[in-house]
């Protein structure tokens, strides 16, 4: 787990509440039948702080600012200016006069909503808008980000446990959005040249500046840049977290959303018409907020909008955008100015934290002679930092800043180092890390993993686990691993070994070795519980596990990415396999009974990862794939040398796979996985595609889930695994599945496969497997996000329904988290 990520859940327990602002709870109606009005602006004079009013029209609105008056305004209405006191909680009614209404250029034809009719010219005027449009550009962009725990009370501050970090409740504030209070508690800042291409689509970020409160983290340095979170509001659907949501200029926007002209203005230049957005329906995840169009070219000058309530967004309490768009030389628009914030909760009262980011775009060049060279060919996003990032003095921070840090921002950077060095810290950063790592930190090593202390099978009986690794305290590039295990049953010792060279952290460039002499699962998905895995065990629908595998293996391996999202391997293994005593197991050819039972291979594996704009993470020493729209494709070529290292058999295996996932607006998303594979030459079962069953109750995405161990097998095969998450779209049309959160989810998994006459008659086939004459197909319909973390599938098998000792259908379980 991220040191950051500790720091801040520590500081979710520790903190209370200190704070003093100026807040106001109100709310705007008629002067004369004092019916309440919807969507008033209401602002503080002389402040951008501002909010509208609900369709209740009451309001809040909070700030440390010093405030003494407040402007309210609606169309049709006399604007006012109301006085208020500084620094105190009040409750206001304000009541607003009627007025006469000047809509400018646009012409409402009698009956019509005089916001359709500007939403109509938005919508034909989108394209002309829509920044990508540009042919090319470059500018300078100041990233902000903030992170704080919100949501604080009194009595977490009066625990004795706190005294000695009273320091930090110097900087509580409170939320110009939300009302709600807040300390910060970690700040990022970067500096970047940002590139764009429209055609072909490409952007490149350098990252010329970073600072991250006092903590190195690539990571986080990468997702601080633009390119992350990045709103287009002229898409008919926007992303919030990988989740999409019916932008309010939309050309299906009034079937989501209702519209109202709130008031026309002179903003700058433009004269500006502003319009408020509801949702239609509260089932339909949306927006509510208002914008402020330029007429003429109807383009959006600035627009504020915040997440419904019943977006079914786990963890997500509040989701606020500002976005302010300026007219450049050649008429196009761009986004200059942004702020989001996003409010983390488990439940409304909880603690819970804000992150916010902010972004300044300055110095931009309309440059159509941009040189191609700058941009990746086979990523078009792309975010790097330059080698000097971190190291930008204070001095030159104050230079390239667009506005100065406040007061509390800039004391976060000497506040989180203060509370890393208070010993009680180290308590609550080795409880949380283990929790989350699955390791014991002990300085430049680490103990674990705690999921696979004690397991149970049928060859080993009790089995205990003790694995070692170092940490980065020992080094950012050598990583050493180690474990040793026991069986009480058959009283052996099992042991494996690692070592790991990463050349540099730019790129995924590294060399390793690896040695194992252990029990192996053949047959199982390297995605699903490991077989000493304690969930192993107690989710078992066959009873204890008893088909390993006695295996050992030396492998050497090297990675080379070449650049980001195109990375080849190469693989040098030598492997021993042998059946457990007593399983009926033998792995001989037919001709060659007379030698011992077991296999001896040398493989080389050369491997291919292609991944179009892929989206990375750093781990402990490896990245991890985040998300792409586009396929992420694996090749690989194996070849066995026959008397290689006394290696008996030459052969020759290809395996292809495709994984997409799809956006199907407003249906949620498919996620699918194709696999084609094809073995030349005759070997041994065990060196067939055994095909991936699982036999335990915990649902694999990547198992057939109702395919036993050993069941098929193929020399020649496709499979198709495909699910479809709706993510709510029909749940939440029922009101009571609507509180519940509860989303929908449906697989299909299928696999056909050929078995030549040699490889059918080369082997013993165990008594389990059958032939696969005709295709495996598998489907479920589940429910997910029961407790935000479970997910239930029911199952039912399609095919090969005859065979003996088979689930025709299952109950599977699984816990993930998605927002």
């Amino acid at each position: 787990m991220k040191p950051q990520l500790i720091l801040l859940a520590f500081l979710f327990v520790i903190i209370g509440a200190k704070a003093q602002e100026t807040k106001i709870n109100g709310s705007v109606v008629d002067v004369n039948d004092k019916q309440p009005i919807p969507f008033a602006n209401i602002t503080f004079k002389g402040t951008t702080v501002g909010t509208i009013s609900t369709e209740q029209g009451t309001f809040f609105l909070s700030t440390r600012l010093h405030v003494d008056t407040l402007l309210v305004s609606y169309l049709g209405y006399e604007s006012q200016k109301i006085p208020i006191k500084k620094g105190i909680y009040q409750t206001i009614k304000i009541e607003l006069h009627q007025s006469n209404i000047s809509l400018g250029e646009v012409t409402v034809v009698p009956g019509e909503n005089p916001a359709h009719v500007i939403l109509k010219k938005i919508i034909a005027n989108r394209d002309l808008n829509n920044p990508e449009r540009i042919e090319k550009y470059h500018c300078k962009v100041y990233n902000k980000m903030q992170i704080d725990v919100n949501n604080l009370s009194e009595d977490f501050k009066k625990q004795k446990l706190l005294k000695k970090f009273d320091f930090v409740f110097d900087y509580m504030d409170t939320s110009e959005v939300s009302g709600k209070n807040f300390l910060p508690v970690l700040i990022s800042e970067t500096f970047s040249d940002f590139y764009y291409r429209r055609s072909p689509k490409s952007q490149k970020e350098i990252i010329l500046a970073n600072k991250v409160s006092g903590i190195e983290d690539n990571s986080i340095t990468q997702y601080t840049g633009q390119m992350y979170q990045k709103i287009n509001i002229y898409d008919n659907y926007v992303n919030i977290i990988d989740r999409s949501i019916v932008s309010p200029i939309s050309s299906l926007g009034r079937a989501y959303y209702k519209y109202y002209l709130l008031d026309s203005a002179l903003i700058g230049q433009n004269w500006c018409y502003q319009i408020s957005f509801v949702p239609r329906f509260k089932s339909e995840p949306t927006f509510d907020g208002f914008m402020w169009v330029a007429d003429t070219s109807f383009a959006i000058k600035t627009i504020e909008l915040s997440l419904s309530k019943d977006a079914n967004l786990n963890l997500v309490q509040h989701f606020y955008l500002r976005q302010d768009h300026e007219k450049l030389s050649d008429k196009s628009w761009l986004v200059t100015n942004e702020k989001m914030v996003i409010d983390f909760n488990l439940a409304k009262k909880t603690m819970g934290l804000f992150v916010r980011k902010s972004t300044k775009i300055t110095e931009v060049n309309l440059d159509s002679s941009l040189n191609d060279s700058i941009f990746s060919t086979l990523n078009t996003m792309l975010t790097v930092a330059t080698d000097t990032a971190k190291n930008v003095s204070e001095e030159q921070w104050n230079q390239i800043r667009p506005e100065a840090l406040n007061k509390h921002e800039a004391g976060i950077y000497a506040m989180v180092d203060s509370v890393k060095n208070v010993p009680i810290f180290q308590t609550y950063y080795d409880v949380l890390r283990t929790v989350f790592a699955g390791y014991y930190q002990i300085g430049k090593i680490e103990i674990g993993d705690y999921s696979s202390l004690y397991s149970y099978n049928e060859q080993e009986g009790h089995r205990v686990k003790l694995a070692l690794r170092t940490s980065r305290k020992f080094s950012r590039k050598l990583f050493l691993d180690g474990y040793l295990a026991y069986g009480f049953g058959d009283e052996r010792v099992k042991y494996g070994i690692g070592a790991r060279y990463h050349f540099t952290t730019k790129y995924y460039r590294t060399i390793g070795l690896q040695l194992v002499d252990d029990l192996e699962q053949i047959g199982s998905s390297p995605y699903g519980l490991a077989s000493d895995n304690l969930l192993n065990s107690l989710f078992s629908r066959t009873g204890p596990v008893n088909l390993l595998t006695n295996l050992k293996s030396i492998k050497v391996f090297g990675r080379y990415e070449w650049f980001q999202g195109f990375t080849n391997s190469l693989t040098l293994g030598y492997k021993e396999m042998k059946p457990y005593p007593g399983q009926g197991l033998d792995f001989r050819p037919i001709d060659q009974m007379d030698k011992e039972n077991r296999l001896l291979i040398s493989e080389i594996t050369i491997g291919t990862r292609i991944a179009f704009n892929e989206r990375t993470i750093e781990g402990r020493e490896e990245k991890k794939f985040v998300t792409s729209k586009y396929p992420v494709i694996n090749i690989n070529y194996t070849f066995a040398p026959k008397g290689a290292f006394y290696s008996n058999y030459d052969f020759k295996r290809f395996q292809v796979s495709w994984l997409q996932i799809v956006k199907i607006n407003p249906l949620g998303y498919l996620r699918a996985y194709a696999e084609f594979g094809k073995i030349l030459g005759t070997v041994p079962y065990p060196l067939l595609e055994i095909h991936k069953g699982n036999e335990t109750y915990w649902y694999d995405d990547y198992s057939f889930n109702l395919m036993n161990y050993y069941e098929f097998m193929s020399d020649e095969w496709f499979s198709l695994l495909v699910a479809h998450h709706f993510e709510g779209f029909f749940l939440n049309k029922i009101p009571l599945m609507k509180k519940l959160e509860w989303r929908e989810v449906v697989t299909f998994k299928g696999v056909v496969g050929n078995l030549t006459d040699e490889n059918k008659a080369y082997s013993v086939f165990p008594i389990m497997t059958h032939e696969l004459n005709q295709p495996y197909m598998e489907a479920s319909l589940g429910v997910e996000n029961i407790f935000k973390i479970v997910r239930v599938d029911a199952l039912w098998r399609l095919t090969h329904l005859e065979q003996p000792n088979i689930n025709k259908i299952g109950i599977r379980v699984k816990m993930q988290f998605e927002f």
